[in-house]
This record gives C-alpha cells, structure tokens and sequence, in this order.
C-alpha cells in the first residue's frame, strides 16, 4: 500500500496497511496535509509523526490501530494549531489522549477499553463536549494561545496568523514583516481590534478601508 510519489495531496487515508510504521509515515506527511485516516494500520504507535510532519492538519481520524497507546503531544511547540476534529475509536491499546489544539470543534473517543484519560486544552470547549457520555469524561482546560508561542514557521503562515488574529487582533505584532503587509490580514486583525493597526506594514496605516475598519 506504499508508493513512492511527489505528489502531495492535502487528504491521506491508509486502510489495513499493516506494513505501514512511523517512519512510512514521517516521509509521506507534509505540511499541506490537511486531513488524516487510518484504519488498521497496528505498527502506527506514536502520534508524532502527525505533530512533526503536518501541523496545520484539520481533520484526523484513527480507528483500530492497536499499537497507539498514547495520543499527545511531545513537547510544548507540538500544537495541531489549525486541527478542527479528532476521532480516536477502537484503539484497544489507547491509554490516554493529551492534546493542544486551540481550535478543537469536535472529538470522538467511544470503544478504547483502556483509556482512562482525555486532557484537552482548547480555546473554545467543543460542543461534543457536553452530549458525550463516554467514559472518561473529557478534562477541558481553556487555553490562551498566542501566537508570539510558536514557531517561526507559524507566524509566517498566512493561515495560522489569520486564526490568531481574528481571535486577538493583538497577535499581528508577532507575524512575520510579510504578513504585516497582507491587506487580508491586517483586516482581520483591525476589525478584531482597532488598535493593533500600529503593527501593520506603514502603507497599509494609510489605507482608507484599514484605516476605517479600524
């Protein structure tokens, strides 16, 4: 189930691939990775090739590999900063599910028979939340993210800093200098917070629309 290619498609299923490992898995994740399947792939054991090799994933769904144990992240920079839904399902083995994921909107964890805990850090508590009666419940912690915490890589992503600024308007100050001159995000940020149009590039200070969104 294993080709070499160069294409990179932004949507990556693997269904019964039993000879596919981490290190497979590491050389075929990339950045523009946009949502992740596996489905009886047993030598998968560790979620950091997703966290490493495709940080700006939305979707990721895992159903019956036994070899994870653990969903978490593996250092404080591992955030799924843009990650919107997350189904853990059927993993016998899966013990615990620790996860920053700032934009979380939906998870799903039923028929893991040793997991005994989900700590979930989150801007917003996803709506699943509340209507899930799975054991464990979820421990929800809010999270305050900003975006002078990541990476470089980040805060020159246009994706992830317009993200950051429509929450905090603020966040433009820690974007790269060419993102502080892209109308779009310099927008977002303005109409977020008036005042974060002091961090934008000067010929967009003396737009007319910034200037008014502001």
């Amino acid at each position: 189930c294993l080709e070499t290619t160069s294409i990179q498609p932004h949507s990556i299923s693997f269904r019964g691939c039993t000879i596919l490992t981490n290190e497979h898995l590491k050389r075929i994740l990339h950045s523009g990775v946009r949502k992740l399947t596996l489905k009886n792939c047993h030598k998968i054991d560790s979620a950091r090739p997703i966290f490493s090799k495709a940080p700006y994933i939305k979707e990721i769904k895992i159903s019956k590999c036994d070899g994870i144990k653990s969903f978490s992240k593996q250092t404080s920079y591992n955030h799924v900063v843009l990650l919107e839904k997350l189904s853990l399902t059927n993993c016998k083995n899966l013990k615990s599910i620790q996860l920053d994921a700032f934009f979380l909107e939906e998870i799903r964890y039923e028929n893991n028979p040793k997991l005994k805990l989900v700590n979930l850090w989150s801007h917003n508590k996803p709506a699943s939340i509340e209507s899930y009666f799975e054991f464990p419940k979820i421990i929800w912690q809010p999270l305050v993210w900003s975006l002078k915490n990541v990476s470089l890589e980040n805060q020159a992503n246009k994706g992830v800093v317009l993200a950051a600024v429509k929450q905090d308007g603020w966040a433009l100050q820690f974007a790269n200098k060419e993102l502080k001159s892209d109308r779009e995000v310099v927008l977002a940020a303005v109409k977020q917070s008036g005042s974060a149009l002091q961090f934008a590039d000067p010929k967009l200070r003396a737009d007319r629309v910034v200037v008014l969104t502001a």
